[in-house]
């Protein structure tokens, strides 16, 4: 199985996951050698961070999910019908831009 990682922006936090299917997304904290499981169900190829790296967003299969990176709670969720892949944070953090998978259509999401 391939490692996928997603640094933080502050780079003080990593996302990770093997390509696995059944293998959990887990966050690691740089400065105290932390390691936890992300409370969602998500491929990391489907989550994004947070330009201030304090929160980070995962689409699953229930929605849209805003996680906490302190606690890695998740905080609140969206419904979402769209099989999204290349998650982009608009630089406002005023919604996400994604691909679908199959017919790579562009689509956002406003965050509330």
């Amino acid at each position: 199985s391939d490692l996928q990682v997603s640094w933080s922006p502050d780079g003080q936090r990593l996302l990770y996951q093997l390509s696995s299917n059944d293998s959990p997304l887990n966050q690691y904290v740089r400065n105290t050698g932390q390691t936890t499981v992300v409370p969602v169900a998500a491929r990391l190829p489907r989550c994004v961070w947070s330009v201030d790296s304090q929160t980070f967003f995962c689409l699953t299969a229930a929605g849209l999910a805003k996680i906490s990176a302190e606690n890695s709670v998740a905080v609140s969720s969206e419904p979402t019908l769209v099989n999204a892949r290349e998650l982009v944070l608009s630089g406002t953090e005023e919604g996400i831009f994604f691909r679908t998978t199959g017919t790579n259509e562009i689509f956002s999401l406003r965050l509330n």
